[in-house]
């Protein structure tokens, strides 16, 4: 079957949204009908000043990638992951990143007239660019290139800091929690490893209520205002979320909806006889496919939210259990 041209999709984008889950309307109800006011009130008392310490500190154990305390002691509420990348950013005079990762580090790095560049993702450490002493390496994991938990990640690791020992890596996790399989990782065993960010955007389908953090090895002081002003109604409901769901529970109860929404991109002829479900929820991956999709050279990434949604809401019939 032909596929169609991105002007003419219903099911399917390149830019990825997020699914708002009927698991976390229902949290969020709750959250509302017990009329929070007092996270706001009496701040002469200082009680917001701390609130996001134990959440910081769940998120550690429930994310189950080895972010230990010992080794990232400085700890940080943010305005989903993208204030997080921007502030660690400024750190560092050049940024590396894979092609075909996340769209928001250029737009960031470009918006400081910050030298960006682009590497092939492989196991090995880059040999044909020179790295300097205040440069940073940014990876998403769960990587936004596919969809998929990168399986060389940490020997990628171990062969930067061997060859390119100066260069610190950042770890942006936005897209853990909407995964289905585990990560099974010890971050701490990476020393070249200066931050790890995570949001609850993409996992929860809350990017508006702006929930994030990051863990850093040593003190960042621009991060040290975020103390006291932070989203504090946001750090309360990603708490509630955590108690209520496991990192793994969201995007492995709505596998079936993501197969039903592939299955439909494929009827209509959105996506690629190849595509297949990628680990990430609400995304899909092929080796062919329209050109706007293309991540790498082979690498085609489909947001499946759109059809998700529509069949879930029962706009369109599909094959779904």
């Amino acid at each position: 079957m032909k596929i169609k041209q991105p002007f003419n999709l219903t099911r399917v984008t390149r830019t990825v949204y997020t699914a708002y889950w009927d698991e976390v309307m229902a949290v969020q109800d709750e959250h509302w009908k017990s009329r929070p006011h007092d996270l706001f009130s009496k701040s002469y008392e200082r009680s917001q000043i701390d609130m996001h310490i134990p959440v910081l500190e769940m998120w550690r154990e429930w994310s189950k990638v080895g972010v230990r305390k010992r080794t990232f002691p400085f700890a940080y509420p943010t305005l989903g992951a993208t204030e997080a990348l921007d502030i660690i950013m400024r750190r560092y005079k050049r940024v590396h990143v894979f092609k075909g990762d996340y769209e928001g580090f250029r737009q960031l790095a470009d918006a400081d007239d910050r030298e960006i560049i682009t590497h092939v993702r492989r196991a090995e450490a880059p040999a044909k660019h020179s790295f300097y002493e205040n440069d940073v390496f940014i990876v998403s994991h769960p990587s936004a290139i596919d969809g998929e938990s990168w399986n060389d990640l940490e020997l990628w690791l171990e062969n930067m800091r061997s060859k390119y020992p100066m260069v610190d890596v950042v770890l942006d996790c936005s897209y853990l929690g909407a995964n289905k399989k585990a990560l099974a990782m010890e971050i701490y065993r990476h020393t070249n490893v200066e931050a790890v960010i995570f949001s609850f955007s993409k996992p929860f389908g809350t990017a508006f209520h702006r929930i994030g953090g990051i863990y850093c090895r040593h003190m960042n002081e621009r991060l040290e205002y975020s103390r006291y002003f932070k989203n504090v109604p946001g750090i309360a409901l990603g708490e509630r979320l955590m108690n209520a769901y496991a990192v793994d529970y969201i995007p492995k109860r709505y596998a079936a909806l993501q197969q039903a929404a592939i299955d439909e991109a494929k009827r209509v002829g959105e996506v690629p006889d190849d595509a297949v479900c990628s680990d990430v929820i609400m995304l899909a991956r092929s080796t062919t496919g329209q050109k706007e999709f293309e991540r790498a050279p082979g690498q085609y990434r489909y947001c499946l939210t759109k059809a998700m949604d529509l069949i879930h809401h029962g706009q369109i019939l599909a094959n779904q259990p």
